[in-house]
């Protein structure tokens, strides 16, 4: 059964009203028929749905059981990169399971602009991989910071920068505690500057290596993600001592 996601400002009085390219999607791409989807309402819940009966709009069903969200969660920030490969960042790193992404411009970021168009277009690749995986949120995608200055932690995140010539990710994970958010960033292609990792690590990120060997810039942040993951247990079985990382 496939899966839609839909903003929960669109439901009204039990139904969703739909666009053209979503009628076309379900009516002539996959064919839906009476067949019925998944329909997961942000904040709300996952439910049944169909066609009603002038075909414009989804009737909501019964309420379905959802995936829970990962309990650790994550914020990638990657600095732009060539040849779009950021849109592939986005679309992994959705289904991995990262929460949020903060696009930045390093240093040597030969990419040093994302407008308007290429963040929309962005949200619009993680929703899709959101509704491919089955995963019970979107992720956020943070407009473009300009720089490091504007990257900065919350309160209670840590801060990792995947870096080749960090500490092993087993000391780090070892003397880190139980975390509930991370935020993890990384570089361009050239890697970042001596400048860069010394403001990094002046705001409280920690250097760490994911191993012996040296990841390409698009890689790097979903490996990284994937093995936090499975450190905190969330690809294993649940945590029982972390609360979610979603409402």
């Amino acid at each position: 059964m496939i899966r839609m996601m839909f903003e929960a400002r669109r439901l009204k009085h039990g139904s969703i009203p739909l666009s053209q390219d979503e009628l076309h999607y379900l009516v002539q791409v996959m064919r839906i028929g009476r067949r019925g989807l998944e329909a997961m309402v942000e904040g709300v819940g996952l439910f049944f749905a169909q066609l009603d009966g002038d075909g414009t709009s989804l009737r909501i069903g019964r309420e379905l059981e959802s995936q829970p969200c990962f309990r650790l969660a994550i914020t990638l920030a990657p600095a732009l990169i060539k040849h779009d490969l950021l849109s592939q960042v986005i679309e992994k790193g959705t289904e991995v399971g990262i929460a949020r992404f903060q696009p930045w411009v390093a240093e040597r970021s030969v990419v040093r602009e994302a407008g308007a168009n290429k963040l929309q277009r962005w949200r619009r690749i993680a929703k899709e991989a959101s509704e491919q995986c089955r995963r019970a949120d979107i992720p956020d995608i943070l407009p473009l910071a300009a720089g490091l200055e504007d990257l900065g932690r919350d309160e209670g995140e840590a801060g990792v920068l995947w870096d080749p010539d960090g500490e092993p990710l087993e000391h780090w994970w070892a003397a880190a505690g139980t975390l509930q958010r991370v935020k993890t960033v990384v570089g361009p292609e050239g890697g970042i500057s001596e400048q860069e990792r010394t403001v990094l690590h002046q705001q409280g990120f920690c250097s760490v290596r994911l191993g012996p060997q040296t990841f390409r810039a698009e890689n790097a942040g979903i490996f990284g993600a994937l093995l936090l993951l499975w450190l905190t247990g969330d690809l294993t079985k649940p945590s029982a001592n972390l609360p979610l990382a979603c409402p």
